[in-house]
C-alpha cells in the first residue's frame, strides 16, 4: 500500500496503480474494508493527478457504499476528501455536498480529529468553487493545524497547498509562503509531483523563486530533474504523464528525456533494465 502511495506522489502513476489495484483486490478478496478504502483512495486520486475525475468518480461510489455499509466514516478522511474533490472536478456539486453534509452527519459528535480535518477540507473545497475562498481559507487552515497537531505531514502539506490556493488573489505573499513551506514538506517526503505542483502555483501567483543563474554542470551523471524522469520513464510513463507529474512543459520534458536516454546509453523501451528497479519505490 505504501509503496503505491510513494510512487503516486513522485508522478509514477502506472506503477502506482499496478500496486494499488493489487492492493484493492487482496483486500477485497480478504474483505479488509480499510485496506481497500485507502486502496480506492489513492487509486483516485491517480485519476485526478492525470486529468480524469470521472475515472475517479467511478473508482470511489463503490468504495462510498462500503463507507455507509460498514459506518467507517472516521476511518476513511483520505476517501472522502478526494471523493469531493473527484466531484467538483467532474461538475457534480450536488454530489459534492450531498457528500459533505452525509459526512458531517455521520462523525457529528465522534471524537476524530482526522475525519474533523476531512470535514473542513471538503468544506473548503465546496467554498473554493463557490463564491467564499476567505471561508475557504479559515477551513483549510484549521485542518492544517490539526493534521500537524496529530503528526500527518503528508495530508497537513496538503491542506496547507489548498489554504494557499484560497489565499492567492488576496494575499499572494502569504500564499507563497504556504506554497514553500509545503513543497519543502513534500520534498522531505519524496513526493515529486505535489513538490513540483507547488512549484507551478508559485509561477502561476508570480513569486517563483527562481534557481540562481549558473547552474551546476551534471556532466554525464543525472541532474536531480533528470533522475527524475528516468523514475518516470522507468514505470511506463508519457511524455505528458511526466510534463504533469513535474508541472514542465511538454517541449521541456522532450529536452530531459533524450538527455535522460542518452546519459544511460539506453532507449525508452529498454530503460527499466538500464534503470536498476530498486530505485523506484
Amino acid at each position: 500500500m505504501d509503496r503505491g502511495y510513494l510512487a503516486a506522489a513522485r508522478g509514477q502513476w502506472t506503477h502506482a496503480l499496478d500496486q494499488l489495484r493489487q492492493v484493492a483486490r487482496l483486500s477485497e478478496s480478504g474483505f479488509q474494508p480499510d485496506e481497500a478504502l485507502r486502496a480506492a483512495a489513492g487509486i483516485a486520486q491517480v485519476h485526478l493527478a492525470r486529468g480524469r475525475p470521472q475515472d475517479a468518480w467511478a473508482v470511489v461510489l463503490p468504495a462510498l457504499d462500503t463507507v455507509r455499509d460498514t459506518s467507517a466514516w472516521s476511518r476513511s478522511a483520505g476517501l472522502l476528501t478526494v471523493a469531493v474533490q473527484a466531484a467538483l472536478a467532474g461538475g457534480n456539486h450536488q454530489a459534492a455536498r450531498d457528500l459533505a453534509d452525509e459526512t458531517e452527519r455521520a462523525v457529528e459528535g465522534r471524537d476524530g480529529p482526522a475525519s474533523r480535518a476531512a470535514l473542513d477540507v471538503m468544506r473548503g473545497l465546496l467554498l473554493l468553487h463557490g463564491a467564499g475562498p476567505a471561508d475557504a481559507a479559515a477551513c483549510f487552515e484549521r485542518a492544517h493545524l490539526t493534521l500537524a497537531a496529530i503528526g500527518r505531514p503528508y495530508p497537513a502539506a496538503q491542506a496547507l497547498e489548498h489554504h494557499a490556493r484560497a489565499l492567492a488573489r488576496t494575499d499572494p505573499h502569504t500564499a507563497a509562503d504556504h506554497l514553500t513551506a509545503a513543497h519543502t514538506t513534500f520534498t522531505a517526503l519524496g513526493a515529486t509531483a505535489d513538490a513540483a505542483r507547488c512549484q507551478q502555483a508559485l509561477r502561476e501567483i508570480g513569486l517563483h523563486r527562481p534557481t540562481p543563474r549558473g547552474r551546476r554542470s551534471y556532466g554525464e551523471q543525472l541532474s536531480p530533474r533528470e533522475t527524475q524522469v528516468a523514475q518516470l520513464l522507468a514505470t511506463g510513463a508519457t511524455n505528458n504523464d511526466i510534463a504533469q507529474a513535474l508541472a514542465i512543459s511538454p517541449r521541456t520534458v522532450e529536452q530531459h528525456v533524450a538527455n535522460t536516454l542518452k546519459k544511460l546509453h539506453t532507449t525508452r523501451d529498454d530503460i527499466p533494465a538500464a534503470y536498476p528497479t530498486n530505485d523506484h519505490p
